[in-house]
């Protein structure tokens, strides 16, 4: 039962450290606009800089965005995140007349078609590439995700290797940790446990997520003066040794947290199914 509640607890931590990562990376992407940028290049790919700058400019495509007088398709914030297909598919329809060595030109002259089959064209070739940049964006957000979880792990001082050790001989601690991934096997449980709201930014969130593991188990995350104390008092021989394996125990969270909270619940859920029937059942006789 101990092994199960470890895993449980485990688990639960990891899922906990992905939320946070995730919302500092939500953070970081939308003050970088990395969406806005990506779309952008698509759209200069697909019509030339030329044409990209005349489908920026087009009525339907202004009314997307927020920007107040001459749109300037050089700078990333005056584009649109996404585009309907319907919608760029309409535009694109006229661009390419103008543009007839463009990607889209040489599309429509290939069709040789009317301009309402040239559209239900256009969608099909602008739907193909927004599923190509959406698999990029996805594989960039899971190296942020790597990188940014590192930097969590090293913030709240979530040592893998410690984790583990600390939830083998401390009971009381892994089994409030336990229960509570019993009683949160998703991620709304779990805000909703931790006392996180709609409106929380996602520094409160983190901050609710952090404190509700404290808790249960005072000390295991964050740094404090007892832990910064100890590891400078370590002898200088072993200081190395004691340094690389924090770095190890680090790069062993941050893994994990790139797997993403969804895959930490779902194991959460099948730990919970095996602890449910391994429960000794009682007898009543």
């Amino acid at each position: 039962m101990a092994l199960i509640e470890a895993c449980a607890a485990m688990a639960l931590l990891y899922a906990l450290l992905s939320i946070v990562a995730s919302a500092a990376k939500e953070a970081v992407e939308t003050w970088a606009q990395k969406r806005k940028d990506d779309f952008r290049g698509a759209m200069r790919d697909l019509l030339q800089d030329e044409g990209a700058k005349r489908f920026l400019e087009h009525a339907r495509i202004r009314a997307l965005t927020s920007t107040i007088g001459p749109p300037d398709p050089d700078n990333k914030n005056h584009w649109p995140s996404y585009v309907d297909p319907k919608v760029f598919a309409a535009v694109a329809a006229d661009l390419a007349k103008e543009f007839p060595n463009s990607r889209i030109g040489e599309v429509v002259t290939w069709a040789g078609t009317a301009k309402e089959g040239a559209v239900d064209v256009l969608q099909q070739v602008y739907s193909e590439r927004m599923e190509r940049l959406s698999g990029s964006f996805k594989r960039h957000a899971q190296k942020s995700l790597l990188v940014i979880g590192l930097g969590v792990a090293v913030l709240v001082d979530a040592d893998t290797i410690q984790m583990a050790r600390r939830l083998s001989s401390d009971a009381p601690a892994r089994t409030a940790l336990a229960q509570l991934s019993m009683e949160a096997t998703t991620q709304q449980d779990l805000e909703r446990a931790c006392g996180v709201v709609a409106g929380d930014d996602p520094q409160a969130k983190s901050s609710k997520l952090i404190a509700c593991v404290q808790t249960r188990a005072p000390d295991l995350l964050g740094w404090n003066t007892k832990k910064l104390d100890a590891l400078v008092a370590t002898p200088g021989p072993m200081f190395a040794l004691v340094l690389l394996g924090k770095v190890f125990g680090y790069v062993l969270t941050a893994v994990a947290i790139s797997l993403g909270a969804a895959f930490w619940f779902d194991l959460i859920s099948k730990v919970a199914n095996i602890r449910s029937t391994s429960k000794p059942k009682r007898d009543d006789r």
